[in-house]
């Protein structure tokens, strides 16, 4: 809750509610959880910078915590491991960086090419690497392995690009416009295959969730 500055856990229908953070962060503008729900990467304001930190919990007490570095310009959670990803800018320069979602265990993955890449990181071996989305410039997907540090190419000059990836990490749903943002095309593409299945809805991917239990359903608005 941005007011009090606290986390919570509720049911879907908002019923027995319970604070789980006993530190309070003002202005908070996200949070993002690991999967185990343990540890927990908040971003917030403060004195008009972007400011995150790490949260560790334990049932409704709050283990550690502390700040992440003030240079990170990007920052997200691995959706398979308790693991977090982040670029540093220096110099214009971008550098990709994995690690423990308390920042230690540092692994060096890569300089970028691009200082700006949207991160998401949807399975152990393929961290995701967007261009903004624009719908007056074209954007590109790729994907890292942070083992092997090898770049691949996902997807090409898609204008309006926007990404989800399923739960698995083996596909993702994305959407694309025309000219100006005049034509709105939603697909899902296959990681590892190079196949591209056209889904007969406008929408987007923002609108749209995964099934967690079967990988080939969404749900969309």
């Amino acid at each position: 809750k941005q007011a009090g500055g606290h986390l919570f856990e509720a049911e879907f229908t908002g019923k027995n509610e319970t604070r789980i953070s006993n530190i309070t962060i003002p202005a908070i503008q996200s949070v993002q959880w690991t999967p185990s729900k343990t540890y927990a990467i908040i971003s917030y304001y403060a004195d008009g910078e972007l400011r995150r930190l790490y949260e560790h919990y334990s049932g409704t007490s709050t283990v550690a915590s502390a700040f992440l570095p003030n240079n990170i310009q990007e920052i997200t959670v691995s959706q398979a491991d308790d693991m977090i990803v982040y670029t540093v800018l220096s110099n214009s320069e971008a550098t990709l960086f994995t690690a423990r979602p308390n920042n230690t265990s540092i692994k060096h993955i890569a300089k970028l090419p691009v200082p700006d890449f949207e991160l998401s990181w949807p399975a152990a071996s393929a961290i995701g690497l967007k261009q903004k989305s624009s719908a007056y410039a074209e954007s590109f997907l790729f994907t890292i392995n942070p083992s092997s540090k090898r770049l691949t190419r996902v997807l090409a000059e898609k204008e309006g690009l926007d990404v989800l990836w399923a739960p698995d990490g083996s596909h993702f749903l994305f959407a694309e416009t025309g000219k100006e943002g005049t034509r709105v095309t939603v697909s899902v593409a296959s990681l590892k295959e190079s196949i591209v299945t056209s889904v007969p809805v406008i929408t987007l991917p923002e609108k749209c969730a995964w099934a967690p239990s079967a990988k080939d359903t969404l749900y969309c608005g």
